[in-house]
């Protein structure tokens, strides 16, 4: 700021005193530089402003978008923004967040709980326990299937992304 008024002030004194200063300077020239400079300082200015912290929702959300890019190499993220809305705070507990694919009563409950109850397939049907069989491959890789990934790529194999809004 200092250096606009520093500017300013040279500009007012050329045009003041009615003497033309020892090198010669347009006018243009001086109102020139004194643009770039509050332009300058304009976007300094709004660089540092502070960046306000991430929730601890949109936390998991990058946390869960980099496993899935990790796993699968793309991700919507406004579907997975909704996978984290229906997940509600359980993304929040350690136990929760992590699907345990060696438990049948875990199985069970994404089966249930999810596929049923959230997607709405059939308890009958035969692709449920082979989809879930699936993706506890596709994550072998790794010891930690969160919760969000797994029913991410569940909605994604089903095709029942709009089953969740």
């Amino acid at each position: 700021m200092a250096i606009i008024e520093t500017l300013k002030s040279i500009k007012t004194k050329i045009l003041t005193m009615g003497i033309p200063p020892k090198e010669k300077v347009l006018y243009s020239e001086i109102t020139k530089k004194v643009d770039i400079i509050e332009e300058v300082v304009v976007v300094k200015e709004e660089s540092q402003q502070e960046t306000k912290p991430l929730s601890k929702k949109e936390q998991k959300i990058a946390l869960y978008k980099e496993d899935i890019l990790h796993h699968f190499n793309e991700v919507d993220e406004e579907f997975l923004a909704i996978v984290v809305k229906n997940l509600g705070p359980s993304i929040y507990r350690a136990n929760a967040e992590i699907v345990s694919c060696n438990k049948d009563k875990e199985l069970k409950t994404v089966k249930n709980n999810f596929l049923v109850k959230k997607l709405g397939l059939s308890k009958g049907d035969d692709r449920l326990d082979t989809m879930i069989s699936e993706v506890c491959k596709e994550l072998s890789s790794t010891d930690k299937k969160y919760r969000a990934t797994f029913y991410y790529r569940l909605a994604i194999k089903f095709d029942k992304k709009d089953a969740l809004n």
